[in-house]
């Protein structure tokens, strides 16, 4: 049993309710004639528990044992909840990287596709998530802010790579007509490709690292322009005030005609 291998993959038909992951096959070098209780009982179970901050096997099996008439509702218990050992084992061995992928399935499953909902990408550094001599887990995640939910992550070596994961990324979600917000990091060209090629829109920070787009941006909008669009918001959060001003522009001739001067400035030195 040390070399066996569990795989989960979704069948077509998805059903909108937590219940969703239900409809996901389960492949398996299973005995069956000793098997006790059902893998997907066990994965659910889990994913409730870790939802309810459970932290450990023990807290698992704890949470499963004081809600067990409430999950017969859904599950199939045959011989009750399983051991805290049960559900460690059953992890080892679980195909990581394909649990992964139906879960995602899963979570854009259950997801409400809003009209231009915004997904923002960002990297965090887990605290504390590492040994004496270890680097810390970075973490590229995409959360859907209208839905509340996390879309999809990754982990990276160091802070570093972090863009060289987020095409990878973009490509477990499906973004077509949600607006994708990146830091300033990731206003890149062949991001961006990939942003369009999966028919999304994007907003992208732009700071000292394009260094010449910052500066053509800032000399379009510092001339004043009626056809420019403006909002400006004002809150009290975070003990001060906040006051935030935008400008917009859809023509992009401005842009162009920046470029032009600045090709024929060039032309003339």
């Amino acid at each position: 049993m040390s070399d066996e291998k569990i795989y989960l993959y979704p069948q077509n038909k998805p059903r909108h309710s937590w219940k969703a992951l239900g409809y996901y096959q389960i492949l398996g070098e299973r005995i069956t004639y000793i098997r006790r209780h059902e893998l997907l009982d066990i994965v659910i179970i889990t994913i409730l528990a870790v939802i309810c901050n459970a932290d450990t096997w023990e807290d698992i099996e704890a949470f499963g044992q004081g809600r067990e008439k409430w999950l017969k509702q859904y599950l199939e218990l045959p011989n009750g909840i399983p051991s805290q050992d049960t559900f460690a084992r059953v992890f080892s061995i679980l195909d990581s990287q394909a649990f992964q992928g139906c879960f995602l399935t899963w979570i854009e499953d259950i997801r409400v596709v809003t009209k231009k909902e915004v997904i923002a990408i960002d990297g965090k550094t887990v605290r504390r998530a590492h040994g004496k001599d270890e680097r810390p887990i970075h973490i590229i995640n995409a959360f859907a802010t209208e839905n509340g939910l996390t879309l999809g992550q990754l982990s990276v070596d160091r802070k570093t790579n972090e863009i060289r994961v987020i095409p990878d990324l973009l490509d477990t979600l499906m973004i077509e007509g949600c607006i994708i917000t990146i830091d300033a990091m990731g206003c890149q060209g062949w991001i961006v490709k990939k942003i369009i090629e999966n028919k999304g829109d994007y907003v992208l920070a732009v700071k000292g690292n394009q260094e010449r787009l910052r500066s053509d941006i800032e000399h379009i909008f510092s001339k004043e322009d009626p056809s420019f669009d403006y909002i400006i918001t004002e809150e009290h959060a975070h003990g001060r005030d906040e006051v935030r001003e935008c400008f917009m522009t859809t023509d992009l001739s401005l842009y162009e005609t920046l470029i032009g001067e600045a090709y024929e400035c060039c032309q003339d030195c």
